[in-house]
């Protein structure tokens, strides 16, 4: 004989009054649900950040700092850095950090922005796999 079948999640019902709510960091009001569902408005999307040349924290620092400048992009949060071992032709080792944000425009934008940045900052044209001041590269879009 079988075990019954789990009811699975919560039915998710509106919110009741006095039931609490919060904020978080996209400033909309959510009521707390099984799974919370408040995003601006936008696209999810991941950006790998790395350094591995000059003062690498900075240049990580400051690339988030550029990209949130945007008005179409909202940050949600910034990974702590990680020290990475080089691969292919670099030499040095590489800082690399990941941000999640909310953009409300097309990918081709993002990735102009992301290629704006990383020219903002002083990259240059280089080999596939070598050092580099930054690398900002869209991981996840949607």
């Amino acid at each position: 004989m079988s075990a019954p079948a789990s009811p699975g999640p919560p039915a998710r019902t509106p919110a009741q009054p006095g039931t609490p709510t919060f904020t978080p960091p996209c400033s909309q009001p959510c009521t707390p649900t099984f799974t919370p569902t408040c995003t601006p408005p936008g696209t999810l999307t991941l950006i790998g950040l790395g350094s591995s040349l000059g003062d690498r924290h900075r240049n990580l620092r400051a690339a988030v700092r550029l990209l949130s400048a945007s008005p179409e992009l909202r940050l949600v949060a910034v990974s702590r850095p990680v020290v990475s071992r080089p691969v292919g032709r670099a030499r040095g080792w590489f800082l690399n950090a990941v941000l999640s944000a909310v953009w409300a425009g097309s990918p081709e934008a993002l990735l102009a922005r992301c290629q704006w940045v990383e020219r903002r900052l002083g990259r240059a044209p280089t080999l596939r796999w070598s050092d580099r001041l930054i690398d900002v590269d869209i991981i996840v879009f949607g």
